[in-house]
């Protein structure tokens, strides 16, 4: 994303947010997981910022974004303990990125690298006032069951935690369909970028032309 908008934004709570933006067109948002930051989907943002407008951002807890010092403001106490280069060793050599550094060492190197740089007081507080608090899936159903707004879900077909997560929201979701790519882990849009970039293309243009609508009507 080198030639991405870089800029500060303030949260209603005063907490800075790091946004970078590239490309002009229709707003995709990129939201990273607990492991990741807004560098976890260049691979996206470079296929498709030709096109879109693409807008990704740290989450509190992720520097450059502020650093909150309350839990109260996120809504792991072991990274904290063992520090973030210990962890981010950890993990990176665990089942979660085993399939990444199969495929491409130097994507599973940059991976690490970027978890290494990680605030562990962040994620810390990450765990603790978000992931640790949230209702799981199964307790959203009735909201769920309510989003109207097409969907599409990828996962890979070796991510086994969260493949029943996945079915879940693909009977739960009115308007939504399941992509599975064999051979694939947790970070599936760093394992098998052009095929994840091809499913979003195809996602956004077919929501965009009314033919998703169209097939999706003709299968009820």
């Amino acid at each position: 994303m080198n030639d991405a908008r870089r800029m500060m934004i303030t949260a209603r709570d005063g907490v800075a947010l790091a946004v970078e933006i590239a490309g002009d067109g229709e707003p995709i948002i990129f939201l990273h997981e607990f492991s990741g930051d807004l560098a976890s989907w260049v691979p996206q943002v470079d296929a498709l910022s030709g096109r879109y407008r693409c807008i990704c951002f740290n989450a509190r807890g992720y520097p450059p974004s502020g650093v909150p010092d309350l839990s109260e403001a996120y809504s792991q106490a072991r990274a904290e303990a063992i520090g973030m280069a210990a962890y981010a060793d950890e993990l990176a050599n665990s089942r979660y990125a085993r399939a990444l550094r199969a495929k491409d060492g130097e994507a599973w190197r940059q991976f690490m690298a970027q978890l290494s740089g990680h605030s562990a007081r962040g994620m810390a507080m990450t765990l603790r006032g978000i992931l640790a608090k949230r209702p799981s899936l199964w307790q959203l159903e009735p909201e769920l069951s309510k989003i109207s707004q097409p969907t599409l879900l990828i996962i890979g077909d070796e991510d086994e935690p969260c493949i029943e997560p996945n079915l879940f929201l693909k009977r739960t979701l009115p308007d939504c369909a399941l992509a599975m790519l064999p051979c694939t882990g947790h970070l599936p849009n760093l394992e098998e970028p052009r095929h994840f970039n091809e499913s979003l293309d195809r996602f956004f243009a077919a929501v965009s032309d009314g033919s998703w609508n169209r097939l999706r009507t003709a299968m009820r």
